[in-house]
């Protein structure tokens, strides 16, 4: 019989994840991030998750940018639709950013002070209620969440 392997991720090194609370429009808050923390994020095609408790598929808004000099990259995605909520644990929070790559060492010439500095920085965002920082094993299925996420960014760039 053959061995069967099982690929574990454990993303939690690579990841910060900042959570917002913000009653604005996505856009609005894309808008401010890009003139806040200098980046460039821009929506794509809307995140597709499937909830396992509904047995259903919903779409969520995602902006993306790709910081290919510093290796650094940015995904902003809503936590709530019309029909449901993606991360339930953080009802209350409207928008998350994760930023794949803050461990790097171009990430920490760009914030010398490290994630304290970032979130210091979007916390200056007009009419930004809350922004904190999100431990990833408070989010349950957070590396499926993430590959899905990945997967998609992959999958969108293909069918440019």
């Amino acid at each position: 019989m053959g061995k069967k392997l099982q690929l574990d991720l454990d993303y939690k090194s690579e990841y910060l994840i900042i959570g917002f609370s913000y009653h604005q429009s996505n856009y609005r808050l894309s808008y401010f991030l890009n003139k806040k923390i200098h980046i460039d994020i821009k929506r794509i095609t809307d995140f597709e998750y499937f909830n396992i408790k509904q047995n259903k598929k919903t779409s969520f808004s995602l902006y993306h940018y790709d910081d290919v000099n510093n290796y650094i990259t940015y995904y902003l995605i809503a936590n709530r639709n019309r029909e449901q909520i993606l991360i339930n644990s953080f009802k209350q929070t409207d928008y998350f950013l994760f930023v794949k790559g803050y461990n790097n060492l171009r990430y920490k010439s760009y914030f010398p002070k490290g994630k304290n500095s970032l979130i210091k920085l979007i916390k200056e965002i007009p009419n930004l209620i809350l922004a904190f920082e999100i431990d990833l094993s408070d989010i349950k299925n957070i590396n499926n969440l993430i590959s899905d996420l990945e997967l998609h960014i992959i999958e969108s760039n293909y069918t440019k």
